[in-house]
């Protein structure tokens, strides 16, 4: 997204700013008020434009300067991408837990070695599982975070 900037000083304005029609650092008015926001380019262009400097066309739903621009879900993609990677990996430890416990429930047939194997894996089969929960629980709580960051945007763009 690209920043809404005086005419004058090319200083970056805020809502405020726009509301009040004066910049905040050399104290100018603010000449530009309405416009809209290429979705490719994220360049800002006045009202009278339809095609953007780059070429792209508006978009029929583009609004106005004063328009809400609150980071979305799409603006946070690595700390998703982190947070589906984290729930593949629980889903893994999980999956590797299961196979283990077949594995030795394979080795209940023979009469050698099962007391060892039973033995030797619950640790394993234990700590994939809290491997699992621990990465699933990261996961959820980087997610919370993401959440809580478009909440607190939103209401810090309704004052």
């Amino acid at each position: 997204m690209g920043a809404i900037r005086c005419d004058k000083c090319e200083s970056t304005l805020t809502k405020k700013d726009i509301k009040s029609n004066k910049c905040w650092k050399c104290g100018e008015a603010i000449t530009m008020v309405r416009g809209w926001y290429c979705k490719e380019c994220a360049k800002h262009n006045p009202d009278s434009l339809k095609i953007c400097v780059c070429g792209h066309e508006r978009l029929k739903n583009s609004g106005t300067i004063l328009e809400e621009h609150a980071p979305t879900m799409k603006s946070y993609l690595a700390l998703r991408s982190v947070s589906g990677l984290l729930r593949f990996f629980s889903w893994i430890c999980y999956i590797a837990a299961a196979l283990i416990v077949l594995f030795t429930l394979d080795k209940f047939g023979s009469s050698s070695g099962f007391g060892l194997a039973i033995i030797g894996s619950i640790p394993l089969i234990v700590g994939l599982i809290i491997a699992g929960i621990m990465n699933k629980a990261i996961a959820e709580l980087i997610y919370l975070f993401i959440n809580i960051a478009n909440d607190v945007n939103d209401i810090k763009n309704k004052k």
